[in-house]
Formats: C-alpha cells, structure tokens, sequence
C-alpha cells in the first residue's frame, strides 16, 4: 500500500509538466503574433538586420569525453516603434 500513492503521483506531476510547458509554449506564440501584427501596422519601421550562423566547435563535456558542440543563431531583423522600442525578431 505504500507505493499506491507514488503510482497515483508520479504521472500527475509528468501531466502538470507537460501542462505547463504547454500553457508556457502557447503564450509565447500569442505574444509572437500579438507582436507581429503590432510591427505590420505601420507603426513600426525596419532599422536593421543581423544575419544568422552556425558555429562548430570541440569541446570536452561535464563526464569527461571530448564532443563537437554546435551553436545556430537565427538572423533577426529590428523594427522601430512609435513607442520608443526597438523590437528585434
């Protein structure tokens, strides 16, 4: 009888994970598109764009063997708002 609550608890907590992640993962995407919009309203003007990469390296890890790491960064461009910010996306 002991164990019963931990098999009742452990996906609970895995569901409420996952809930999280996905509320969290929905709220990012309404405030892309709420941002997007805002930026295509003519209220906002393009001042800039930074180019994406890829970066290789070798490294050791934590455990001790040596790894390739990669590193990707997407290109973004900078909008000028009639609010005073600048927003990169």
């Amino acid at each position: 009888m002991k164990g019963r609550p931990i098999l009742f608890s452990a996906p609970l907590l895995f569901a409420l994970v996952v809930l999280g992640f996905l509320l969290m993962l929905l709220s990012a995407v309404e405030h892309e598109r709420q941002l997007d919009a805002y930026v295509h309203s003519g209220a906002c003007k393009k001042v800039g764009e930074a180019t994406g990469n890829l970066n290789l390296g070798y490294g050791s890890t934590a455990t001790g063997p040596s790894a390739i790491v990669t590193t990707a960064t997407l290109g973004k461009t900078a909008w000028l708002c009639d609010d005073g910010v600048t927003y990169w996306r």
